[in-house]
């Protein structure tokens, strides 16, 4: 797989299609998005890639560093195994945070062919979370990619989420956190 450090750094001419989003540690909501860019890019005889962030934004937004579920390597290798043929590990920072969703799409585009773009209905990107499944409709009939919404993916009556696995964890409730994950939850590190 392809680590890139800047969505500037995608190659010229790459036909692609991408989804945006901090995955910090995968679970089976990541794993459903993951799997339709996969899917969405052989439709569309184009690379899988995926958008994510170094910090995480909350850290620069809010002052938060949120705990990751997973160690950034693993992160990566569980990308790779999930055939994400290119990661792009954007930094993300006031500035970044401060483009609209059209341009963050413009620069995304620019000397690219952007076959399709992967969200849920809980995904957004660009200043003030801007970009949603509903704003970009409009910019994806016009210049032509096609936008495919993944279901958010809910246990339990509650949303999967990186926050949800999260605050189960730290509440003792592994089990729980356990099916979310799709996986058991590790720490790694020097003894």
């Amino acid at each position: 797989m392809r680590i890139l450090e800047s969505i500037d750094a995608l190659p010229a001419g790459l036909r692609f299609v991408a989804t945006v989003g901090v995955f910090d540690g995968m679970h089976i909501g990541h794993a459903a998005a993951i799997s339709a860019v996969v899917d969405a890019a052989a439709r569309h005889a184009a690379e899988p890639v995926v958008i994510t962030f170094e910090p995480h934004p909350q850290e620069v937004l809010r002052g938060v560093t949120p705990s990751l579920l997973c160690d950034p390597g693993e992160n990566l290798a569980r990308l790779e195994l999930a055939r994400v043929r290119t990661t792009v590990i954007q930094r993300f920072d006031r500035a970044f945070s401060e483009q609209t969703a059209e341009s963050f799409v413009e620069r995304l585009t620019h000397g690219r062919d952007l076959a399709g773009l992967v969200m849920s209905s809980e995904s957004a990107f660009g200043r003030d979370r801007a970009g949603t499944v509903e704003s970009l409709r409009r910019l994806a009939a016009e210049a032509g990619w096609e936008l495919v919404e993944v279901p958010t993916l809910e246990r339990g009556g509650d949303r999967v989420s990186s926050g949800r696995i999260r605050a189960l964890i730290e509440a003792g409730r592994v089990a729980e956190a356990r099916r979310l994950l799709g996986r058991r939850h590790a720490v790694i590190g020097e003894v």
